[in-house]
């Protein structure tokens, strides 16, 4: 299979290379590709070519959309690179099931159980949904036909990736490498220096409390904050607000036509009619603020947008990347988008254009950076830099000036590796607003060699004595081989963890086996590396059996810490 003159749409190359992918894999028997591209890089323009050549050989194929705007967005690109009509299968309107190219609600289609047959392509528009029932009741129906999903996100919210429902993934560029070519605007980001407050929130769905971010927040207070910042970073600017709740998106709306700058609010309940109007007049920039609540996180195609304001904190990179895609799509006299955020997201998630390694399984950073916020506002990043220095390790430090690094003197792997936990902890620290105590108690579960302390200490500006009195008094009160000794290589540490792998149940064996990695072994301390934080709270939970293997295997007690990533946080 081989797309016929895909050059003649106008496609960019980094769009033909990501098509050309696509077929490859489908070419070599994965029937089930998920295709990764930024959003506003034409991920619709993608899909829509390759409709094309199937509907061209008159195969039929049908777009799964959740959402009337993502509906109505692919059908009005399918019939412009088809050149053919396209049929809308959704409540409310015409179907016409002759016609090769569908695209349809999933809600709607759901319930029209044998309306299309003998499918050739189904293609999934945001396909980070795709692991709701519905979705797969649909994809049953067709058993032999293509399938492509498509998404700037390829992680559920939990960060775990989607390796059970496709075959390969494919990735287009990054949005660093767009925004180098200039396929993507340029931003800025402003972070607001009294952060929406999330403590004591309960987590619901893997995400934040709406009713706890509402009790822990004075939303008159924040709705305030929001107009200061948008008079001061992107007044006379078109701005879309993300808010927690339909009160709260509301009240901003109505603060903003206080003071005299033309605001609109929309969410799921306004009449459909009223919300094309009123999405119209936003893109006639005849009001300049338009307020939302779990409406436009997708979706949302309006290339003059000039600036997002978030007012809605989120544990999901997946909603966090597509918040601020919202404005990154270039337009004629755009020279810099704006990004003003009122949360931690920032901090938690770092910039839109940080490099991300995605694959089946999740994300990692391609990586080690530093968020840090300065004088003004405005949000950089820079890479955590492993050098030589004089000096041994650098606070972190909000008021860093772009293009500061921290330099870290370090000439041993056992450095090295202490380094990276130490610049972690402080990295969660100060995302979490924890107080710096709080790593005072880490590094104490941790037993850290001496020049670990020594940086603790000037953190926090105590005598150079008081180092090395904590360090001999550590020493005292634990083995003399309290630091972990790097003397396995990767490979024998994996060989190791297989033997241990062996000897746990099924259910255990096989969440260990993708999820995590042993990072560390001596005699008496184990290391167990977790994907993420949904990984790591399970395996958590099984400390007790994953010891007991351990001695079992060793006949000997080891002691076993867990890590997200490269940092090790609490037992």
């Amino acid at each position: 299979m081989k797309p016929s003159e895909i050059v003649n749409y106008d496609l960019r190359d980094y769009q033909i290379n990501l098509i050309q992918d696509i077929y490859q894999q489908w070419k070599e028997g994965n029937t089930r590709v998920l295709a990764q591209l930024p959003t506003g890089a034409g991920k619709t323009i993608c899909f829509a070519a390759i409709a094309r050549e199937f509907a061209c050989r008159s195969e039929k194929v049908i777009i799964l959309a959740h959402r009337e705007e993502l509906v109505l967005q692919a059908a009005d690109k399918l019939r412009k690179i088809t050149e053919q009509d396209v049929g809308i299968i959704k409540a409310k309107y015409r179907p016409n099931y002759s016609l090769s190219v569908q695209v349809a609600s999933v809600q709607s289609l759901v319930r029209r159980a044998s309306v299309i047959e003998k499918v050739g392509l189904v293609i999934i528009d945001e396909a980070h949904h795709s692991t709701a029932k519905t979705y797969r009741q649909i994809l049953e129906r067709y058993p032999d036909a293509y399938q492509l999903g498509v998404t700037a996100t390829p992680i559920r919210l939990d960060g775990v990736g989607f390796r059970d429902l496709f075959d390969e993934l494919v990735c287009g560029l990054t949005i660093k490498e767009l925004i180098k070519q200039k396929y993507l605007s340029r931003f800025r980001l402003y972070a607001d220096p009294n952060p929406m407050s999330t403590k004591g929130v309960r987590m619901a769905q893997g995400d934040y409390s709406v009713k706890g971010l509402e009790k822990a927040n004075n939303i008159l207070h924040l709705s305030g904050q929001l107009i200061e910042s948008y008079l001061e970073y992107a007044q006379g600017k078109r701005c879309l607000v993300f808010a927690i709740n339909i009160n709260h998106s509301q009240m901003i709306a109505a603060r903003y036509k206080e003071v005299g700058i033309p605001a609109f609010h929309l969410d799921g309940k306004t009449p459909d009619q009223e919300r094309r109007e009123a999405i119209e007049k936003f893109r006639k920039g005849e009001f300049l603020v338009l307020t939302n609540c779990q409406l436009f996180d997708e979706g949302l195609d309006i290339p003059g947008l000039e600036a997002v304001q978030i007012a809605k904190p989120t544990k999901s990179l997946t909603k966090w990347l597509q918040m601020v895609g919202r404005v990154l799509r270039p337009s004629e006299g755009k020279q810099c988008a704006v990004i003003l955020d009122h949360t931690k997201n920032w901090a938690i998630h770092g910039l839109p254009n940080r490099e991300r390694i995605w694959t089946l399984d999740g994300v990692e950073e391609k990586e080690k950076v530093q968020s840090s916020r300065k004088k003004n506002g405005e949000v950089v990043e820079e890479e955590i830099l492993i050098a030589e220095s004089e000096t041994v390790l650098a606070e972190i430090d909000e008021s860093i000036d772009e293009g500061q690094k921290i330099e870290l003197n370090n000439s041993d792997e056992t450095e090295k590796y202490w380094s990276k936990i130490y610049e972690n902890l402080l990295y969660e620290q100060r995302a979490n607003e924890y107080n710096k105590g709080w790593v005072y108690y880490r590094l104490k579960e941790l037993n850290p060699p001496l020049f670990i302390w020594q940086a603790y200490g000037r953190l926090r500006g105590y005598h150079t004595k008081w180092a090395t009195y904590r360090f001999q008094e550590q020493s005292s009160q634990s083995s003399p081989s309290s630091q972990p000794q790097l003397e396995f290589s990767p490979s024998e540490l994996a060989k190791i963890f297989d033997i241990i792998l062996s000897e746990f149940s099924p259910f255990t064996r096989v969440l260990m086996r993708s999820h995590t990695k042993l990072l560390t072994f001596n005699d008496d301390t184990a290391i167990i590396g977790a994907r993420n934080s949904t990984i790591l709270s399970l395996i958590r939970n099984k400390k007790a059996e994953i010891e007991s293997v351990f001695k079992s295997v060793f006949n000997n007690e080891i002691k076993v810490h867990f890590t997200v990533e490269d940092s090790v946080l609490d037992e």
